[in-house]
């Protein structure tokens, strides 16, 4: 979560305790706060799953473009969850058999598109997406999230150059925050090296 620490300070400041400087921590704080819109004011790629034991209700999402995995599945007893498929058929009730409408969807597409998954009966959360998860069994998925259709701009080049370098140096500083250490891997094309370059001036 890029935004984690200011998201942090204003949970403090709303009363809010917190053990750890992770950004973890504050998935579940923010929770405790807003619900399910938490998700409106988080910044970052996530996978994350709640169990709201109030609510007797698992409340899971994954972040708006997908870039973090959600598996799930149900058999007549479970529900079962997890951020890779192998740790869904690790349970020995799930079998893992075939898809073929999903595999033909990759040989046409190079990839399968959500909710289906290369396994008949094991599905993904799609991008932008919650799940909720009852006690009893009731499931519900929605959209939290969808690209903004924003109208045409025309802008000169010196201008969309300005623009382009702060949205990049804006991304470079938030994804610089972190409680873990920050690296970068360089592929020798211009998008990395511009990256690092990024990195190497807001570094110390």
């Amino acid at each position: 979560i890029y935004n984690f620490q200011s998201l942090r300070t204003e949970l403090l400041n709303q009363g809010h305790s917190f053990r750890t400087l992770s950004d973890t921590e504050v998935i579940v704080h923010l929770y405790e706060q807003y619900g399910q819109a938490c998700l409106h004011r988080l910044r970052g790629m996530f996978a994350f799953a709640i169990w709201d034991s109030n609510k007797q209700v698992l409340f899971a999402a994954r972040d708006r473009l997908g870039k973090k995995p959600l598996y799930y599945t149900r058999t007549p007893s479970h529900f079962i969850f997890g951020s890779e498929i192998k740790a869904i058929t690790a349970d020995p009730t799930v079998t893992a058999s075939p898809d073929y409408y999903a595999l033909d969807q990759y040989l046409s597409y190079q990839y399968v598109p959500s909710p289906l998954t290369a396994f008949t009966g094991i599905s993904k959360v799609p991008a932008g997406h919650y799940l909720l998860c009852t006690a009893q069994g009731q499931l519900k998925i929605a959209s939290y999230w969808h690209p903004a259709g924003t109208p045409k701009t025309t802008v000169c080049q010196e201008d969309t150059q300005e623009q382009l370098l702060a949205i990049l140096k804006e991304s470079i500083r938030l994804r610089m925050t972190a409680d873990v250490p920050v690296g970068a891997f360089l592929s020798g094309g211009i998008d990395s090296g511009a990256v690092v370059a990024l990195m190497a001036m807001q570094s110390d």
